[in-house]
């Protein structure tokens, strides 16, 4: 039997998923193009938002500030519900989750969630 899937509700379409992997000594960013191994050198994260190029914690800050204030031009102040889904990579340590989960707080995005994969040890 196959499963049927859900249709996406209301809350599902103003959904924003951000992807965080580590780089610690480039480790991410040594598999990219000169360009991009270049400007996120030294980044000890990275983040991977789907359609968008791969940027630095910084500038995914800036990204998601840009992003809320036209939303909020869009639709109205206090109007904006978009859930930010974080997915952490396995190996992304805290700091920088928690550093990534200010910068969105701070955008000014309210709901967030986490998916985090948790080590059997």
């Amino acid at each position: 039997d196959s499963v049927s899937a859900k249709p996406i509700g209301k809350a599902d379409q103003e959904a924003l998923f951000v992807n965080q992997k580590m780089n610690r000594n480039n480790k991410f960013t040594n598999g990219l193009n000169k360009r991009d191994a270049e400007r996120l050198r030294g980044a000890e994260s990275v983040v991977l938002v789907p359609g968008k190029e791969v940027m630095s914690p910084l500038e995914a800050k800036a990204w998601l500030k840009e992003k809320f204030t036209d939303a909020e031009k869009e639709l109205g102040q206090g109007k904006v519900k978009t859930v930010i889904h974080f997915r952490a990579d396995g190996e992304l340590e805290l700091n920088e989750l928690f550093k990534m989960m200010g910068f969105v707080k701070a955008a000014g995005y309210k709901q967030l969630k986490i998916r985090a994969t948790v080590k059997k040890g």
